[in-house]
């Protein structure tokens, strides 16, 4: 039996979107699709457990798309084994958390570790089909911290991470959930994509926020630095997806938490994915008790979770072995 408790990702932008030519251009643009930003939170996390079994079967939250993981990841890697899941929590899914990914990848790491696979967590999302545009929650399942994917070229599976950064214990994540579930996936979520256009030098600003400003603050501790990169960057990425939900937000409940968080003093506002979760930073418990206790809406107080080992039961080797697909 393993058992496995995960972290949640908050994801914070894209950095561009799938695109040939500039308007009004002949010139080819050859650049990287989607690529972006995040965090990854220990709370709220999910928690599973993983069994041999005589048939397959699974129970709790999310049980049927769990089963259909391991199913696939049985496929996958020609496995004739059936297993027993009981997912003892979960958040919701489709808000904001990227549950699918890490559940996902969470069945495919338990179902490794009890037979014997020493995959990678990049293996591991191909077996079950996750990575089609953001990898953050792949990477952060692994690595944790803050993190940047450099976002696929076309012959790419999965956008390959190129930053990666522990953030500091103290510091602390204010996530606010509002009660209306996202409806930003699926084939909604695909139609969105297809329809709008996202200039390039949206992407060479979204790219300096990070370089010139949110990476270097977090590399010297510098709180007030960091906080106003990721706010501005999740602006700007809101600014982009505007023709689409309707605003730099996703709903106008999700731009009243904003607006009230940002009246109490709060850093480092913005939605995370499509939402409807809103996040916040604070430089240290004794402030986000603050923020909370001023809050209208009902809060969450979490940390970073850094990748700690002693945390992740099954974490994956580092050296991937080759199975038959």
């Amino acid at each position: 039996m393993v058992q496995l408790t995960v972290a949640s990702r908050l994801h914070l932008g894209l950095l561009s979107l799938p695109q040939q030519e500039e308007p009004q251009s002949n010139r080819s643009i050859l650049r990287r699709r989607f690529g972006g930003a995040g965090l990854m939170v220990k709370d709220p996390g999910l928690s599973l457990t993983i069994a041999f079994s005589s048939q397959w079967q699974a129970t709790g939250p999310h049980h049927h798309r769990a089963l259909d993981f391991a199913q696939t990841y049985a496929r996958q890697t020609q496995l004739e084994q059936a297993f027993e899941i009981t997912i003892h929590h979960a958040p919701l899914e489709h808000i904001g958390l990227g549950v699918g990914t890490q559940l996902g990848l969470a069945v495919a790491r338990g179902i490794a570790q009890l037979v014997g696979h020493s995959l990678d967590v990049v293996e591991l999302a191909k077996r079950v089909g996750r990575g089609h545009r953001s990898a953050i929650g792949i990477h952060g399942s692994r690595w944790g911290g803050f993190l940047v994917e450099a976002g696929k070229l076309p012959h790419e599976t999965i956008s390959p991470l190129i930053f990666q950064h522990p953030v500091p214990n103290e510091w602390r994540v204010i996530l606010v959930i509002p009660k209306s579930g996202g409806v930003w996936h699926g084939e909604q979520e695909k139609q969105a994509f297809s329809r709008f256009f996202a200039p390039s030098h949206l992407t060479d600003t979204l790219c300096r926020i990070l370089l010139l400003q949110t990476i270097p603050a977090l590399k010297t501790g510098d709180f007030c630095g960091f906080a106003e990169g990721i706010e501005e960057f999740n602006t700007r990425v809101g600014e982009m997806f505007s023709a689409v939900q309707g605003g730099i937000y996703s709903s106008p409940l999700v731009q009243e938490v904003v607006n009230r968080l940002k009246a109490l003093g709060a850093k480092g506002v913005g939605q995370s994915s499509w939402g409807p979760t809103v996040f916040a930073l604070a430089p240290n418990p004794q402030e986000a008790d603050r923020l909370v206790k001023a809050c209208p809406f009902e809060c969450l107080v979490t940390s970073v979770w850094n990748g700690d080992v002693s945390e992740t039961p099954a974490t994956l080797a580092e050296t991937p072995i080759t199975l038959s697909s």
